[in-house]
């Protein structure tokens, strides 16, 4: 547990200095997600007003790390109070006004940022500085939870695919930090030795596990399936068969509540006959509903299609816009 924060910390600094301003895939949209929600940090009532220097991505190319990218970065280190404080406006709805706590530790570091008037390039790394933070807290805690196999879930955290994912814009930051210590928490409950063996699951313990997977699911609603961990905690760790359904039950009914009432203003939309903004994540409770078939098959073709990538991304085999591919064996 002592070692875990000095290498997440130490190899996610390495991966922040690897990977240029906008590189990583969909960096851009989840950039400028946070950069609007760091306006609600900053207490700003104009959600989409942005100062120019913010969205001056001169230098920078997308999904792809590049020389010019580096030198505007190097020179703007030289001087690190922003050139432009002229307004411009986000005219896009993002995800940071809908999934607020999925861009939170990247908007608060570009709100300190902007406030003390830094650069993008300062700005930038701020933010993922602020992500790499709330991800290691994350997993130190998952670690801590985890009854056995420590290193196990150190070693998955410290993945190449999953680290660059933690130091990044995007809401997999919380999604795989939240993961891990929703699994990890199940797990203290199932095995037993983060709670006596003669106890038996607690109404407070199911609450404080419905309370991870509602902070999980309204992210991507697809991470709700999570729920169906809870069935390999034992049944004997419950009172009754009654017991068990009632507080498995709880869980269920207050991560349903949590997601509900995050997603309540789009909800809202679809009850009132109205259609959603096409910039809505496709992966909310929501537009699943709104959109049933295109959400089964988005989830169908992405196992279909992109399984065995996945996999292999996940070891290392290309990283956002590196491009260094592992060669066939």
């Amino acid at each position: 547990e002592k070692l875990a924060p000095v290498l997440i910390l130490g190899t996610g600094i390495c991966m922040i200095l690897l990977m240029a301003p906008l590189s990583e895939p969909d960096d851009k949209y989840h950039y400028e997600s946070a950069l609007m929600l760091s306006n609600a940090v900053m207490g700003k009532k104009d959600l989409g007003s942005v100062e120019k220097e913010y969205v001056n991505y001169s230098g920078l190319m997308l999904h792809i790390n590049v020389n010019s990218a580096f030198v505007r970065v190097l020179g703007d280190a030289r001087h690190p109070r922003r050139a432009n404080r002229n307004l411009t406006y986000l005219y896009r709805v993002q995800d940071g006004l809908y999934m607020p706590l999925a861009y939170m530790p990247q908007a608060i570091g570009l709100a300190i940022a902007r406030k003390i008037h830094l650069n993008f390039s300062y700005a930038y790394y701020l933010g993922r500085l602020f992500a790499l933070m709330a991800y290691c807290i994350m997993v130190c805690g998952a670690i801590h939870l985890m009854p056995k196999k420590k290193m196990l879930v150190l070693m998955w955290a410290l993945f190449p695919m999953v680290l660059q994912q933690g130091t990044s814009y995007s809401y997999d930051t919380m999604i795989n930090g939240l993961s891990l210590l929703y699994y990890a928490y199940v797990m203290k409950l199932a095995v037993g030795d983060g709670i006596e063996k003669e106890r038996k699951v607690q109404w407070s313990h199911m609450m404080t596990a419905g309370v991870l997977l509602g902070l999980l699911s309204p992210i991507k609603f697809i991470y709700f399936l999570s729920v169906l961990a809870l069935l390999i905690i034992p049944p004997e760790k419950f009172k009754s068969r009654r017991d068990r359904g009632l507080k498995i039950g709880l869980a269920v009914l207050i991560a349903m509540g949590m997601i509900v009432v995050t997603e309540f203003p789009t909800i809202r939309v679809l009850l009132a006959g109205g259609q959603l903004d096409a910039d809505v994540s496709r992966y909310t409770l929501a537009t699943i509903l709104a959109r049933p078939i295109e959400s089964v098959k988005i989830i169908l073709s992405s196992i279909d299609e992109q399984l065995w990538t996945l996999l292999q991304q996940s070891i290392g085999s290309a990283l956002g816009g590196l491009n260094v591919f592992i060669p066939d064996l």
